[in-house]
């Protein structure tokens, strides 16, 4: 029987063919020092033992909230997920990644702190798919008006470390289904524009590189999504139309 009452925070995850390293991201959450959260768990098409996976961890905590939807793009997959939460703040855990115990503790605390902002991130640990250490991730902004600088040239943000505000999240629309592979970046632009921003300087995510990402396999639509991202949010900041209000897709024209 699912809990009724609204939790603090919202962990969401969208899945897709992740069983290699979809246990070791739920123990991470579930592993958490913070303990008022629920998990909204999307799946959009697996064919792999994703699911049973998140069923067997379901019938046993009933945090979990587990969903699916057919085949579609991680945009959409994600704004199902983010709809559905319930929480003040929304934590987004990707599947292949891993939250250090303290993650959401660390985030919670920060926001609860400073309500004037909208969207929390932090440093991170590069990880190869066996888990093994490659590097340290730190050298990005961590106040607002640094980060806002930085948002005109490129993402400050590690998407699977951010902590936002459930109403930021809502009051712009979610993501954006037409930005398939830079959507978090043109998501953190317009939220934004409404609320202050910040990363923490802890590493509070273990962020796992492997040849089947997104940003490794298509490098070059991502440079393409993140200057109509750029480009959209520049004639926002002018008072003008923004003219990928309901765009579906981005392409060279």
């Amino acid at each position: 029987m699912k809990t009724t009452r609204e939790p603090l925070v919202s962990v969401v995850m969208v899945t897709c063919n992740v069983e290699r390293f979809l246990r070791e991201a739920m123990e991470s959450v579930l592993s958490q020092t913070f303990r008022d959260f629920e998990i909204v768990i999307v799946d959009f098409g697996s064919t792999d033992k994703s699911k049973d996976i998140i069923c067997s961890y379901a019938s046993n905590d009933n945090r979990i909230n587990f969903r699916e939807m057919p085949k579609c793009g991680l945009a959409a997959a994600r704004n199902a997920a983010c709809f559905l939460a319930r929480g003040r703040y929304i934590a987004i855990q990707d599947a292949d990644d891993i939250s250090l115990p303290h993650r959401l503790m660390a985030e919670v605390d920060f926001m609860e702190k400073h309500p004037e902002v909208g969207l929390v991130g932090s440093a991170i640990q590069r990880i190869d798919s066996d888990g093994k250490f490659l590097a340290t991730v730190n050298d990005y902004p961590t106040e607002d008006q640094e980060i806002r600088i930085k948002l005109k040239e490129w993402n400050p943000f590690w998407q699977p470390t951010v902590l936002m505000l459930r109403e930021a999240f809502v009051r712009v629309g979610g993501y954006r289904v037409a930005f398939s592979v830079s959507q978090d970046y043109e998501l953190w632009l317009r939220i934004s524009e409404h609320y202050k921003c910040a990363n923490l300087k802890q590493i509070l995510v273990n962020y796992r590189i492997h040849p089947y990402q997104v940003s490794v396999r298509q490098r070059k639509k991502q440079i393409l999504n993140v200057l109509a991202a750029q480009a959209a949010a520049s004639l926002r900041q002018q008072g003008r139309t923004d003219p990928l209000i309901s765009a579906t897709e981005i392409t060279p024209a």
